[in-house]
Formats: structure tokens, C-alpha cells, sequence
């Protein structure tokens, strides 16, 4: 890929700036295994030695690829390196894959070493514990022959006791049941004549609640009829009294009628006011009535 000289001149001066970086990380590398030469571990002595290594290879490759941009004005070397890096990090990757199989081979061989030690110290406890079990068992197995034979001789005694109960309880059992039987035999008797006079006494009840209704209804009919008359005697109670009070008042107006009517008749006799006007005549009759009394 060619580029133009401006590009290309650009491209130098970055190369430049990241192997002058390059150069310094390395000084500072350097220094710190110089420091630490004593302290640091073996492991990250090497570690560090091997980054100084892999900065001087790619501080001499940025050079190449700084004076290939700057003469021919191409990277074509930058794939190379490019390849070279990724074949190596592939290479790096699969020695670190290998090493760490390696590792877990081996702690697993130690591990089946120590499953070996103690398969055997378990098979000697095994022995060992076989050997004494086999004379506790013996031990044991006259033991609970023993023991058997005097379990059996109880059971057998057990049994013929619980034999001996059984007939016993079912002797009993059958007593109760025939018991039972004649007892409930009576108790369907009184039932069913119980349930014969419950039946006659409800009877009765019914057709005492029966006439007793006919009564009540009878009797609701009746107050009905004498409710009917109250009503009608308080309805003529109320016209004749209203009559009374009619009359009472008309009598009270006649005889009120009758005094004022007097009390004015006296009063045109006393004035003589109307036909009661006093005349010369009736003035001369008046005279020789009283003449005549005289005499």
C-alpha cells in the first residue's frame, strides 16, 4: 500500500513517537530489575527480562518500519511483523496451554498417589476390622441363638396365653351378641308401640288443633259480627246525639225567641208603642173603668 509523502511523513513521526515510548519503557524496566535485582521473585525477574527482549525487537522492527515509510513510502513490512507477532502469541498461548496441562497432570498424579496411600491404609483397617468382627459375629451368633431359642420358648407361652384369651373373648362375644340381640328384639317392641301411640296421640293432637281452629274461627266470625254492630250502634249513638244537640239548639233559639218577643211586647205595652199607642178613647175607658172601681 503506497502512501503520499505527507501521509508518509506522518506515519514516521508517529513510529518515531511509539519507539521513543518503547525505548522508555525499556530504561524503566531496566532500572527496576537493577533495584530489585535481590527482592523480586525468580519468576518475575524473568518475566520482566523477557519484556525487555520483546521491547528492543520491536524498537529494531518500528525502525525498519519507520525507514521503509520513509524511503519507499509503503508498510508492507508491518504485515510481516504483524504475522510474526500473531504466530508468536499463538505460540505463546499453546506453551502456556501445554504448561498448564502439564500442571494439572501432575497434580493429579499426586493426587492418585495419595488415593493410593490411603487405599492401603484402608485395606489394612479393613483386615484388621474383618479379623475382629469375624470373632465378635461368631460371639454374636451363639449369643443370639441363645437368646432365640429363649424368645421362641416365651412366644410359645405368649401364644398359648393369648390363645387361651381369644377362646375366652369369644365365648363372651358370643354371649354379648345374643345379649344384644334380645335386648334390641325388645327395644323394636317398645318402639313400635311407642311409634303406635305417638301416632294415635298426634291424631288426637290433630284433631284437637282442628276443632279448636273450627272455635277460633267461629269465634273470629262472631267478633267480626259484633265489631259490625258496635260500629253501627256508635254510628246511630252519634247521629242521635248530634239530633239531641240539633234540637237542643233550636229549643234553646225558640225559647230565646219567645223572651226577647216578651220582653218587647212589655216594652211597646209600657211605651205604647204600636197597637199599644195610648188614644183618647181608650184614655176615657181607662177613666170610667177606675171611676167605676171607686165606686
Amino acid at each position: 500500500m503506497s502512501l503520499s509523502e505527507i501521509q508518509s511523513l506522518r506515519v514516521a513521526a508517529a513510529l518515531e513517537h511509539f519507539a521513543h515510548r518503547l525505548q522508555t519503557l525499556e530504561h524503566s524496566i531496566l532500572l527496576k530489575i537493577s533495584v530489585e535485582i535481590d527482592a523480586a521473585p525468580a519468576q518475575e525477574r524473568s518475566s520482566l527480562i523477557k519484556l525487555v527482549t520483546e521491547c528492543k525487537r520491536m524498537s529494531q522492527e518500528i525502525s525498519h518500519l519507520c525507514h521503509e515509510v520513509e524511503q519507499r513510502q509503503s508498510f508492507s513490512s508491518l504485515q510481516l511483523f504483524s504475522e510474526k507477532i500473531r504466530e508468536k502469541i499463538e505460540l505463546e498461548d499453546r506453551k502456556t496451554t501445554v504448561m498448564r496441562q502439564q500442571q494439572e497432570i501432575q497434580e493429579k498424579n499426586k493426587e492418585i498417589k495419595k488415593l493410593k496411600l490411603q487405599q492401603k491404609k484402608l485395606a489394612l483397617q479393613v483386615n484388621a476390622k474383618k479379623t475382629t468382627s469375624e470373632e465378635k459375629n461368631h460371639k454374636k451368633c451363639e449369643q443370639i441363638q441363645e437368646e432365640t431359642l429363649q424368645t421362641a420358648s416365651l412366644q410359645e407361652e405368649e401364644l398359648e396365653f393369648v390363645r387361651k384369651r381369644l377362646r375366652e373373648e369369644e365365648r363372651v362375644h358370643t354371649e354379648s351378641q345374643k345379649f344384644l340381640l334380645d335386648q334390641n328384639q325388645e327395644v323394636q317392641k317398645e318402639l313400635h308401640m311407642r311409634k303406635e301411640q305417638t301416632q294415635q296421640s298426634l291424631n288426637e293432637k290433630k284433631q284437637q288443633l282442628y276443632d279448636v281452629s273450627r272455635k277460633k274461627t267461629l269465634a273470629l266470625d262472631k267478633l267480626m259480627e259484633m265489631r259490625r254492630m258496635v260500629r253501627e250502634m256508635e254510628q246511630l249513638v252519634m247521629e242521635d246525639k248530634v239530633e239531641q244537640q240539633r234540637l237542643q239548639k233550636e229549643q234553646a233559639k225558640v225559647t230565646a225567641a219567645t223572651k226577647v218577643q216578651a220582653w218587647w211586647r212589655g216594652c211597646m205595652v209600657r211605651r205604647g208603642l204600636g197597637p199599644f199607642r195610648k188614644t183618647e178613647d181608650n184614655v176615657k175607658d181607662k177613666k170610667k173603668k177606675k171611676k167605676g172601681k171607686k165606686k
